[in-house]
């Protein structure tokens, strides 16, 4: 029987294996533990379902931002920073953005961002407007914009990622030429 922390490390990586190759629905606990070479109990002693290892592999990619989205840096520096990480771990975001997991990975992101992320919008609208509405408008375009990014091969294109983020998230929300009332209060 493998050491019980190997046995983890070993699901992870077959689980991430198996997402890059079948649809979700495809695979089963049973698929995990043939591919790892592991018995039942060493799965169930780790998980209670084949979303357990799913579900830690998403904490994992949203994990690794964890350090630079709850920082007060320029938001240029949070989004290279990003483009770093996802560089590093580019087949974790992918497999992650091919299948359902990916709105797992929006939520967890938005759980652990989001305030951060309403607070820097906050300084960037208008009084009477609703930062984070606003922010997380700004969060599901680049969303999007990350996944097609990511799926599509461009990983190596940095400063095009850059130019786009910074326009979502850096831009001053200007009413006049969105046709709003910025100075109508609710």
């Amino acid at each position: 029987m493998a050491n019980p922390k190997n046995a983890r490390e070993l699901i992870l990586r077959t689980t991430l294996e198996l997402l890059s190759t079948k649809e979700l629905s495809e695979i089963t606990v049973t698929s995990i533990i043939r591919s790892a070479g592991i018995n039942r109990n060493s799965f169930y002693y780790h998980y209670q379902d084949k979303f357990g290892p799913i579900e830690e592999l998403v904490d994992k990619a949203a994990g690794l931002f964890a350090g630079i989205y709850s920082q007060d840096s320029p938001m240029e520096t949070i989004i290279r920073e990003t483009h770093r990480i996802t560089k590093e771990h580019e087949g974790l975001f992918v497999t992650i953005f091919s299948h359902d997991t990916r709105l797992w990975f929006r939520e967890r992101m938005w759980e652990a961002y989001g305030s951060s992320l309403v607070r820097k919008t906050a300084e960037l609208v208008p009084h009477g407007l609703d930062p984070k509405v606003i922010a997380r408008c700004k969060f599901e375009a680049f969303n999007v914009i990350f996944e097609h990014w990511v799926l599509g091969g461009f990983v190596e294109d940095d400063e095009y990622m850059v130019a786009i983020a910074m326009y979502l998230f850096d831009s001053r929300f200007d009413p006049e030429k969105t046709g709003g009332d910025a100075s109508a209060d609710s």
